[in-house]
């Protein structure tokens, strides 16, 4: 009867349908393959720091899925996902998609974003409040996200 219902669950997952915070979009499961894998490296949060934003600009033809994880990085520990963990996104061609929430500051912190196409561009700052108002200097721009080795 346990075989049964595991069975059912996986199906259920491989084509959709959602139970609980599991989803096609949303919190990432464990698993999924993306050809491509960019990371900040480590970065401060400043004083006054409100939210931590990141955003996704699709310059493909096509639709892209990505997943982007926000770590904290403590000092002489391992780095652990932060709330909300994995998110996984689709986005339209040349459309841009964005998730901002706040982290505790003077911690360091690594965003990664995984994906299936080099048209993927991020984008991350620091806002010092809700507003969407860059503190200067916190930006990090496409071109400052490392590709990442296998």
């Amino acid at each position: 009867m346990k075989k049964i219902a595991f069975v059912a669950i996986v199906i259920a997952v491989l084509v959709g349908i959602g139970f609980g915070a599991t989803s096609l979009v949303g919190a990432a499961s464990t698993g999924g393959r993306y050809m491509y894998k960019y990371t900040t490296g480590p970065f401060l949060l400043p004083e006054n720091s409100g939210s931590l934003d990141w955003a996704l600009l699709n310059n493909s033809s096509t639709q892209q899925q990505a997943r982007v994880t926000v770590f904290k990085c403590g000092l002489g520990t391992a780095k652990t996902p932060e709330v909300p963990g994995a998110l996984v996104v689709n986005i339209g061609p040349g459309e841009t998609t964005h998730n901002a929430n706040t982290y505790a500051e003077g911690f360091y912190y690594e965003i990664q974003v995984e994906c299936n196409s080099r048209l993927i561009f991020p984008y991350a700052s620091v806002w010092p409040a809700n507003l969407g108002v860059v503190i200067p200097g916190t930006g990090i721009g496409s071109v400052s996200f490392i590709r990442q080795m296998s």
